[in-house]
């Protein structure tokens, strides 16, 4: 009884004569449906690819800019650091590696 409910009353041949019908009518809907989702991700994706190269550049320029403002450093000139010469610095890390290359070969473990 249920049957002619879901159906509209129609008989059963007139419903599976109907069904290539409708079978080509979806097929041709999911082609078409298919097209427009892949037009939409690429479009998508080069909306997202565009912005994302836009915000890089903005970013990249404003770093640029930032590089003009820090102090350069010559190389061949050196800086004496806390106070002390560069000179007596290497004499006391020299002194250092000493004694530490002599801290290693003793066997013993550093305790901190």
């Amino acid at each position: 009884m249920k049957a002619p409910l879901l159906t509209g009353g129609a008989p059963k041949e007139v419903l599976l004569a109907k069904l290539p019908k409708i079978k080509r009518s979806m097929v041709e809907q999911a082609e078409v449906l298919a097209v427009e989702m892949e037009r939409g991700i690429k479009e998508a994706f080069s909306i997202a690819i565009t912005g994302l190269f836009g915000v890089g550049l903005w970013i990249i320029v404003v770093a640029f800019v930032i590089t003009w403002f820090i102090p350069a450093l010559p190389f061949g000139e050196a800086r004496p650091v806390e106070g002390k010469s560069l000179k007596k610095q290497a004499a006391g890390e020299q002194a250092g590696d000493t004694a530490h290359h002599s801290f290693q070969v003793s066997g013993r473990k550093q305790m901190s």
